[in-house]
């Protein structure tokens, strides 16, 4: 069933992003001739070396849950799946990481429940970035985001969609080390991604406002992205992400300057999101392992 449902979801997720770009393709022509092509070039790479920071993180929670995978193998899985975001819904990424993790012999729920945790970290540091802009908001969020991360409480959220659909428990559980590794690549992906919106912003902003714009940036996205994907019926956080973006920036940059900024990202976000995805199926697949036993 899965073999038949993969070209389906492959063509639906590649459907829906080249209607997207095609329903953009004014504003994101505009946002392009706005920007130097050094500025957008840079703010590129620094968008694909997020995405690769990310994968960085999901692919150590994978292997602290039991199933290692080779960078280039975890880069066609995650890169190649993540174009499902583009599919209106919420599940369709994990649907697409998990069909092709099979082909490594990884369960698919423990390919769930790593993108879910690797999620929740994305998440959580993006709350405790967004926060710190807030006054009296950063230290209770921090709180909040550490509790919510512990690897006890994420073992008992995981356990839960199991046991109601009455499934055996995973196993194995994310460890304290793990979740500290793939954190620190989420932090790393998020200062290379909060950088990209530097780039751009400073190449709009007034003269002089420099490296003081990079937290107003970082922060603006980080919020910016977390209403994004907590509106699960927006595509790749589409509009909702834009808006947050355009917000959280005109105060420094002002309403046009900011538009332009939210726009380029969006441009930045889909050409990264093609060409990881390209280079990743430009990894040989592997032979097929054999199935894993386990019932996940």
């Amino acid at each position: 069933m899965m073999r038949f449902l993969r070209p389906v979801l492959g063509l639906l997720a590649v459907g829906f992003l080249a209607r997207r770009i095609y329903l953009d393709r004014a504003d994101l022509a505009t946002a392009l001739s706005t920007l130097s092509p050094a500025a957008f070039g840079t703010a590129l790479a620094l968008v694909i070396a997020g995405l690769v920071a990310m994968m960085l993180a999901w692919r150590t929670v994978l292997a602290d849950l039991g199933s290692p995978l080779p960078v280039p193998a975890a880069a066609r899985i995650m890169f190649a799946g993540q174009l499902g975001k583009y599919v209106p819904g919420s599940v369709w990424a994990m649907v697409g990481m998990a069909d092709l993790a099979r082909d490594r012999g990884v369960p698919p729920g423990r390919t769930v429940g790593s993108a879910t945790i690797s999620l929740a970290l994305t998440l959580g540091c993006a709350l405790a970035l967004a926060a710190a802009r807030l006054p009296g908001a950063f230290w209770p969020v921090l709180v909040l985001v550490v509790c919510g991360l512990h690897p006890k409480v994420l073992a008992w959220a995981l356990s839960v969609p199991f046991r109601v659909l009455r499934r055996p428990v995973p196993e194995h559980r994310v460890s304290g080390a793990g979740l500290i590794e793939a954190a620190g690549w989420t932090a790393v992906g998020w200062l290379l991604w909060g950088g990209a919106v530097w780039v751009l912003a400073d190449a709009v902003a007034p003269a002089g406002t420099g490296w003081s714009l990079y937290p107003v940036a970082v922060c603006a996205y980080a919020l910016a992205w977390a209403g994004g994907i907590l509106v699960v019926l927006a595509p790749a956080g589409l509009g909702v992400l834009d808006g947050a973006l355009v917000l959280g920036l005109t105060p420094a940059l002002g309403g046009s300057a900011a538009l332009a900024v939210a726009v380029a990202v969006r441009a930045a976000l889909i050409l990264a999101d093609v060409l990881v995805a390209a280079a990743g199926l430009l990894v040989p697949a592997q032979a097929r392992e054999r199935k894993s036993t386990e019932l996940m």
